[in-house]
């Protein structure tokens, strides 16, 4: 059975249900833990799940799809990737699309007393850490003690209550036909064996590039080429024809 591979660019719904879906689970258990009574020895799995929650919501505003088609066309799959290999809240916020971080940063605003007037990537920066730090508390360079619990359990509630106002919205970015990409001298960082071909005219704020040997696909910024799966790496490129 052959696999055709996915016919767009970048293709979003945010939220993503899926991503939010884990992020509603993390948050359902944070509030569970939340509710024990003071002396419960759950500090580590709260703060853990609270981390989790904030992560996965933040990502579910920026995922993508991706899928996959049998050739006949006879079943699809989609699943959903993070914009970003990241654990970091700040990180994560910035991969967020425009027109969403403008309505979160103005929800967030609309909340400040309950967040000491901070900034949303303020008091996101203020978490940073926490899902480490909380799965490894007997590292003597930790200290879960160190993040404010009231303001990770408000940043937990927040977001999953921003998300779940949120209406969904979907985006599609079609490949271009392959009468559009012209050859460079570009070595493909999956295969080693082809080379890369870009679109001619992308107005995209970077250069869409693929394979001519294998099914590599990623983007082009200046001459530094990123793979679409693995935006945490990078391969320094040459001089494009």
């Amino acid at each position: 059975m052959s696999i055709v591979r996915q016919p767009w660019l970048k293709r979003q719904e945010i939220p993503d249900p899926q991503v939010r879906d884990a992020a509603d689970q993390f948050e359902s258990a944070r509030k569970l833990l939340f509710g024990q009574p003071p002396g419960s020895g759950l500090l580590y799995p709260l703060v853990n799940t609270a981390a989790m929650a904030i992560e996965l919501y933040l990502k579910c505003l920026s995922a993508e799809k991706e899928g996959c088609t049998e050739a006949e066309g006879e079943w699809s799959h989609l699943s959903a990737s993070a914009a970003v290999r990241s654990h970091e809240p700040t990180t994560l916020l910035g991969k967020i699309g425009h027109d969403v971080r403008r309505e979160l940063d103005r929800a967030f605003l609309a909340e400040s007393s309950a967040f000491r007037d901070l900034s949303l990537r303020d008091a996101l920066r203020q978490c940073e850490g926490a899902f480490e730090e909380s799965r490894y508390p007997f590292d003597p360079n930790h200290d879960v003690s160190k993040y404010p619990i009231e303001l990770l359990m408000a940043c937990s509630r927040f977001l999953h209550q921003f998300v779940a106002n949120l209406p969904t919205r979907e985006t599609v970015q079609w490949r271009r036909p392959s009468s559009m990409y012209k050859q460079t001298r570009l070595p493909c960082p999956s295969c080693g064996a082809g080379t890369l071909v870009e679109a001619e005219s992308p107005d995209l704020g970077y250069v869409p590039v693929k394979c001519n040997a294998c099914v590599f696909t990623g983007r082009r910024v200046n001459s530094v080429v990123i793979p679409d799966r693995e935006y945490g790496e990078s391969w320094q490129g040459v001089e494009c024809l």
